[in-house]
């Protein structure tokens, strides 16, 4: 079997669990980069943040800069660094989905609603 598609499976595995443990939140997409930064340190849907860095698409250096959003009134989306996690995960960044309700649960806050990339 491919080493590649084996690590992979593992870490969107180990992002996945990590997300459900911490908000229960979902995994929409990731990719690999060769850098990244951000303002929000990791999964904070509390906080508005924004991603920048080097994506590694098709082989090639791709440069982005992202911010967290409103998929809907209580839907908040969320942009992470690998790096956040752990040197291992350097080469990672992803976006994560969340019921802003459902943060409630795990915070001193009882937000209801999204607004401006940030649950409220």
């Amino acid at each position: 079997m491919n080493k590649k598609f084996i690590m992979y499976g593992f870490v969107v595995a180990l992002l996945g669990t990590l997300a459900y443990f911490v908000y229960a939140a979902t995994l929409v997409e990731q990719w690999t980069v060769s850098s990244c930064n951000e303002t929000d340190s990791g999964l904070d849907y509390l906080n508005f943040g924004v991603n920048t860095g080097v994506a590694i698409i098709n082989g090639s250096s791709v440069p982005f800069n992202v911010t967290d959003f409103c998929y809907s009134n209580t839907t908040v989306g969320e942009f992470v660094c690998g790096s956040s996690y752990g040197p291992q995960y350097a080469n990672l960044s992803a976006l994560f989905s969340e019921d802003c309700t459902a943060v409630s649960l795990n915070a001193t806050i009882n937000a209801t609603a999204c607004l401006n990339g940030r649950c409220v």
